[in-house]
């Protein structure tokens, strides 16, 4: 661990606010394992880092003398029961005034959420980056699908590559198992939630538009806040530590702030706006009290054969033909030009009636803006959906040949301006890069007019 010293580099003596970092199970010994905030020792805190339970403290490896004899069980009750443990050690040390912060991204925002959940005593504020508090929703089993390996988004392959994580040799093996043996939400999943409504210290949720779990953000924004010392920043990112690789450099003085009011007890300390949001292609922050602002209005799109109207047209259908292993088609549906600016500013809802000929099939659907050019840019993170799990994860259900079903998804948050002449575009497909294609051969009928449609809040510019 890292405390103030003094100029010769002597330990200053004292007690100081203390932070507990990237609690992971990735090797600490790896300078791309986890948010690197020694420099707040400068600040005046003492920082500690610590690897989970199993943890070799290399990443990448196995080594000759294990650091850990346990085996890693990552998300585990007594992973985050251990955390607990290491907060309340790091607030009995002589160099601790007992109030203690944890920050992470990732895994480590995953154990931040998980621990403030267990309420330590003398953690006093926790900053979960790029984080989810469902593991089976938005990591094992998005919407109920299964992610590809190699499809490109780092949850597919990331219990299969536990070994080369954490350095520890059999959780490649264990893991996936493990995982594949609870393919619904059961006791195993549940016993890996972080209780929302159970964290009470202040929490600085760090997200990014094109992170793999902004849907997760999404979800939590209702569950807290109507809380004073609960705030979200979310960035115009992807899956990635903010202030890293010229993201948000400034990320670090938003954390430094927070830990500064909350744990430091420097009420000076400025915090952000309930929402601060970055504008895309910018460095601009704008700040709202609200997600999606109060100000934003709902404008209705139909999903119609045209493309997307603000009415509904005659009653039709289109239709999606999928093969085993993949479909043939994406439904593609525009929007007129807008002729004015309009800010995209929130989540999205979509309600989209459908029959399959299948007992069961993948639904991905994703916006976009299409430029006055006519190029495609994508402005955030696509939703999935199994079609058996339309009403639980718990009890899946084959669907019924012919019966029409009706489902709402939620896009994840967006915050983009569409100019005069760009166009929203709404796709809807059986498949994605990103999917494991393990849907049976069939068709997918999509019901259109006011069957279909989808919710956007939207500011004027």
């Amino acid at each position: 661990n890292d405390c103030p010293a003094m100029a010769d580099g002597t330990a200053a003596s004292g007690k100081f606010p203390s932070l507990l970092v990237s609690f992971t199970s990735y090797g600490r010994k790896d300078s791309n394992a986890g948010n690197d905030l020694r420099d707040f020792a400068r600040k005046g805190y003492a920082v500690v880092r610590c690897n989970t339970r199993g943890s070799q403290g290399i990443g990448g490896a196995v080594p000759s003398r294990p650091e850990s004899i346990a085996l890693v069980d990552p998300f585990s009750p007594q992973e985050a029961h251990d955390n607990y443990d290491v907060i309340e050690w790091i607030a009995t040390q002589s160099w601790s005034t007992g109030k203690v912060g944890q920050v992470g991204t990732s895994y480590g925002g995953i154990t931040s959420m998980r621990v403030a959940a267990l309420a330590p005593p003398h953690l006093a504020a926790v900053i979960p980056i790029e984080a989810t508090h469902d593991i089976y929703r938005d990591f094992a089993r998005p919407g109920g699908t299964e992610l590809a390996p190699d499809g490109g988004d780092v949850r597919g392959g990331w219990a299969s590559g536990c070994s080369l994580y954490t350095g520890e040799a059999t959780c490649s093996d264990r893991i996936p198992a493990e995982w594949s043996s609870h393919p619904t939400f059961d006791a195993f999943w549940e016993a890996r939630v972080a209780d929302l409504q159970a964290i009470t210290v202040p929490v600085l949720f760090m997200s990014g538009f094109h992170d793999i779990w902004m849907e997760a953000q999404d979800r939590r924004w209702p569950a807290l806040s109507n809380r004073d010392d609960v705030a979200s920043v979310i960035g115009q990112w992807p899956h990635t530590f903010p202030e890293r690789q010229g993201f948000s450099p400034e990320a670090k003085n938003m954390y430094l702030a927070w830990f500064d009011h909350w744990v430091a007890d420097i009420k000076t300390a400025p915090l952000p706006a309930k929402a601060t949001v970055q504008v895309a292609d910018s460095k601009r922050w704008d700040g709202y009290a609200a997600w999606p602002p109060l100000s934003s209005e709902v404008q209705s799109f139909y999903l119609n054969s045209s493309g997307l109207s603000n009415e509904a047209a005659t009653a039709s259908t289109a239709q999606l033909d999928t093969t085993a292993g993949g479909t043939t088609q994406t439904l593609t549906f525009e929007s007129l030009p807008f002729t004015g600016a309009r800010t995209l500013a929130g989540p999205v809802e979509l309600q989209l009636t459908v029959s399959f000929t299948a007992p069961d099939a993948n639904i991905a659907v994703n916006l976009l803006s299409r430029g006055t050019d006519g190029v495609l840019t994508e402005i955030g993170y696509p939703v999935f959906k199994r079609a058996s799990h339309f009403e639980s994860d718990i009890t899946p259900q084959p669907r019924v040949a012919g019966r029409t079903y009706t489902q709402t998804l939620t896009i994840p948050s967006r915050y983009w301006t569409f100019e005069p002449g760009e166009r929203l575009v709404l796709t809807v497909s059986g498949s994605h890069p990103f999917l494991l294609n393990n849907q049976p051969a069939g068709t997918i009928t999509v019901s259109l007019g006011d069957q279909s449609f989808i919710r956007v809040p939207m500011l004027e510019q």
